[in-house]
């Protein structure tokens, strides 16, 4: 198996599996509800076998995600967008901004404020209500039209979680920035402020070594628009 077909097996487990906990289901559960034989689900759950087509809508459509969210972590997670309950009958939720020019390697900062958002918006837009949180870009990304202390949605990120495609806050050389992971990109050193005008870097870039990033969050969106 190469690198990059390796990288896309871990995200499609990793997503498999995320989905998975919130449900409370286990392999066995999986299986059952996809009737994908659980076999292959093991495979699948360990990133070791590329699902095929038949299979990855099968199991996309038992957990109610869209097949190329749970393949390539691209596009919308929800399978179909969902409908706002009235506002009078809206659930809402406190998420909190954090002030990430004091994070350290305990806290995501000072809190600075709290915000009540609606959870059905929340869960339409991200595919989840819960572990979100706002903090101010460190750093502007062009290609994505994101700006220095634009607010954004925020999300932890486990080791070995990165993502193809992902936008992610990283600390690089001990300076917060913001870096897209592209599994094609191959620089000729390590990945800096003036030689990566987009901030893209490859998953051999992401690390605690010097000169490595080390991710800190996923940037799931800013208020009034998805990535």
């Amino acid at each position: 198996m190469d690198s990059q077909a390796g990288s896309v097996h871990a995200g499609f487990a990793l997503r498999l599996r995320e989905v998975c906990a919130e449900k409370g289901w286990k392999q066995a559960d999986l299986a059952r509800k996809s009737e994908v034989s659980p076999n292959l689900i093991g495979t699948y759950w360990h990133g070791t076998k590329e699902a095929s087509t038949k299979n990855l809508f099968a199991i996309a459509h038992a957990l109610g995600v869209s097949a190329e969210w749970l393949a390539f972590g691209k596009g919308f997670r929800s399978a179909l967008p969902g409908k706002l309950v009235d506002a009078n009958d809206a659930d809402w939720i406190e998420v909190q901004e954090f002030d990430i020019r004091e994070l350290t390697d305990h806290s995501r900062g000072p809190i600075v404020s709290t915000t009540p958002i609606r959870r059905d918006w929340l869960n339409q837009t991200f595919g989840t209500s819960t572990g979100l949180w706002l903090a101010k870009l460190p750093a502007n990304l062009p290609r994505m039209a994101l700006r220095e202390g634009d607010l954004v949605f925020l999300r932890d990120v486990a080791p070995g979680e990165a993502q193809d495609g992902g936008i992610y806050i990283a600390r690089i050389w001990g300076r917060l920035t913001v870096v897209r992971v592209d599994a094609l990109f191959n620089p000729a050193g390590s990945p800096t402020d003036n030689d990566l005008e987009d901030r893209r870097i490859s998953f051999r870039d992401i690390g605690s070594e010097d000169g490595q990033a080390i991710l800190v969050a996923r940037v799931l969106g800013a208020p009034l628009r998805r990535l």
